[in-house]
């Protein structure tokens, strides 16, 4: 009875952030593709044509994949406002699970609780995760919601998206778990939260020399941003990768969204021994 009060907590605590999340991320996939029909091909080409060489560099499918209406809506799922939502979800429970809770003082009257540390750790992890696949499934059913009521010349078919989806819900669960890492050592909730936006800035920069500097590509494979790539799995769902050193070839799309999920689940598993070792402090 007492886990299914925290779980009940725990969804109470972040069900105002999780419900507007989803209508923003509803409401904004369905008027990105809106707008994306109302736009001619010919303003894609010309973008495309005049864009300087860096930016080139920086498109990871084919010029040509892009014209196509598939193309156009899958820049939805690299759109800055969909990413902004997802860190704010992502970064707002990991600096809760436990920087927060000794913060508010909840944790001492936790603590004194029948639950066990391991409780009150997995259970946050489980609301993050259900809230991070509601926000992917959101963001796919704006998508389906606009290509149902938007008209097209030859509409584009919404499972096509779902891989983009998928993707975004494994940097949402990376990105949980880095920020609940940060958190298991502190006490105050906004460090962890900095922290981790800086780690995601450190990681943006890697990513982007690996992708600017021809000399210096394997720059780009130390940042798991390097693994978030949704407008390619979008339009190249059948690509594969060669493993490294053994020879397999794996789906991208499974060897993307398992890097980005092992990272946050190993991130999470190291706070969850970090915290179970740990004096808790009283809140200042």
């Amino acid at each position: 009875m007492v886990v299914f009060a925290l779980v009940r907590h725990e969804l109470r605590d972040c069900r105002i952030q999780l419900v507007f999340s989803a209508a923003i991320m509803l409401a904004f996939a369905w008027l990105f593709v809106w707008l994306v029909s109302l736009i001619k091909p010919g303003l894609w080409a010309a973008v495309l044509e005049f864009a300087p060489d860096f930016f080139r560099k920086l498109i990871v499918v084919s010029p040509a994949k892009l014209l196509t209406p598939t193309g156009q809506i899958s820049v939805l799922y690299l759109h800055i406002v969909p990413l902004l939502v997802c860190m704010g979800w992502a970064l707002g429970r990991g600096s809760q699970t436990i920087a927060g809770r000794i913060s508010s003082g909840h944790m001492e009257l936790l603590l004194a609780s029948p639950l066990t540390r391991l409780s009150l750790l997995s259970i946050p992890g489980l609301v993050a995760a259900f809230g991070a696949i509601l926000l992917g499934a959101a963001l796919w059913g704006g998508t389906f919601l606009g290509l149902q009521t938007v008209r097209f010349s030859s509409p584009p078919k919404a499972i096509d998206f779902l891989p983009g989806a998928l993707n975004l819900v494994g940097l949402t669960m990376c990105l949980f778990g880095i920020s609940s890492l940060l958190s298991s050592f502190d006490q105050d909730r906004w460090r962890p939260i900095w922290g981790t936006a800086a780690i995601v800035v450190f990681a943006a920069i890697l990513k982007l020399i690996g992708q600017l500097w021809p000399q210096g590509a394997w720059i780009g494979n130390l940042s798991f941003l390097t693994a978030f790539e949704p407008q390619r799995l979008i339009l190249e769902p059948n690509a594969v990768l060669q493993v490294p050193y053994v020879g397999w070839e794996v789906g991208l799309a499974t060897w993307f969204n398992g890097v980005l999920i092992a990272l946050g689940i190993t991130c999470y598993i190291i706070a969850g021994v970090i915290f179970y070792l740990r004096d808790i402090p009283v809140p200042r």
